[in-house]
């Protein structure tokens, strides 16, 4: 008995190790070719593991269930990604608290609910974890843990910073187009009055005639977090914005070293567009430790020092006004007496 447990303790190991290095195997083949945009995203309830093993009070049950809402809501706004609904994956029994994913769980659960990218969120005592997993190599994306604060209730903060760390999540790609086919000639370049041109998707990017744009080239480089050094970025073309409309970029091409890097799908890197996201996401909303008070203050989680001493001094001659009324009050009664 004993030896047939052994036999398939083995089997299994093997099993293993052979469908792990064909995911890691895949994934270089699709570095090869480029790493395709992520339009599509599944994001999965909140995964909680308690203080000290406590348990979820209803309370707090009910903030990282808006939690999944806000952050839905996070990245549907930026008119980039197709978010999957709630009836979606419930519908396809997928709808359940994840943490860290395998690379053969990613790439089969990416598959299972047609995602690009598979989008946890993990809180353990008072860190909270937000990573993204690519479907096609199953390896992270980007990944950040924040502390959240000591003196603040998880369900008055939770939401706050996972919204946030979306926005830097955002913030890091190294694109913020993607090239689309002309509808007349089919074809990702087209011609003009003798000029090639090409159009671009760029959803809600605030982006002007005149910009700049880079087709680029993604490959991935090393096992860190895709986009938090382990791709690398080579330029394939540049252009300039000639007209907007609908989302949609008309780009004339002014330098190409391959057509066929601009090809349907191709990513487009917007470098004013970075620049605004970058800067929105370091100054106003990060969700870096150190700046998680001063967000939180923002947001009348905690109140500022000034407010406190305001509010006390309101307080104080809210209770002098009270005791002189009822003063008054007893010098009536000593009078009618």
């Amino acid at each position: 008995m004993r030896t047939c447990l052994r036999i398939l303790v083995l089997l299994a190991l093997v099993f293993c190790s052979v469908h792990g290095v064909s995911a890691l195997a895949s994934g270089k083949e699709d570095a090869a070719a480029g790493i395709a945009a992520i339009e599509k995203i599944a994001v999965f309830p909140v995964l909680y593991k308690g203080e000290r093993g406590e348990k979820m009070d209803e309370a707090t049950r009910s903030s990282l269930d808006e939690t999944w809402w806000q952050v839905r809501d996070e990245l549907t706004q930026t008119g980039r990604f197709v978010v999957a609904s709630r009836a979606f994956l419930q519908k396809a029994d997928a709808f359940q608290p994840r943490g860290n994913l395998s690379v053969g769980d990613a790439v089969i659960l990416g598959r299972y609910v047609e995602a690009d990218a598979l989008m946890t969120i993990h809180l353990k005592d008072r860190s909270l974890t937000l990573s993204i997993y690519g479907a096609t190599d199953g390896m992270r994306t980007w990944t950040q843990t924040v502390e959240l604060h000591p003196s603040v209730l998880i369900r008055e903060q939770v939401g706050k910073i996972s919204r946030a760390l979306v926005r830097e999540f955002v913030a890091s790609f190294p694109y913020q187009g993607v090239t689309t086919l002309d509808a007349l000639s089919k074809q990702a370049i087209f011609l003009e009055g003798g000029k090639r041109f090409a159009r671009v998707k760029v959803a809600n990017a605030k982006v002007a005639i005149g910009d700049t744009v880079e087709w680029i080239e993604l490959t991935r480089a090393t096992l860190d977090p895709l986009f938090q050094g382990g791709a690398k970025t080579s330029v394939q073309a540049e252009g300039l914005i000639r007209e907007l409309k609908d989302g949609i970029a008309i780009c004339e091409l002014t330098r190409v070293l391959s057509e066929r890097s601009v090809r349907d799908g191709a990513l487009v890197n917007l470098p004013e567009e970075r620049e605004r996201l970058s800067n929105s996401a370091k100054s106003k909303d990060s969700a870096t430790s150190a700046a998680v008070v001063s967000l939180l203050a923002q947001n009348s989680a905690i109140e500022p020092e000034a407010k406190q001493a305001e509010r006390q001094k309101d307080e104080s001659g809210a209770f002098a006004t009270t005791l002189s009324i009822l003063g008054s009050l007893a010098l009536i009664l000593l009078l009618a007496f």
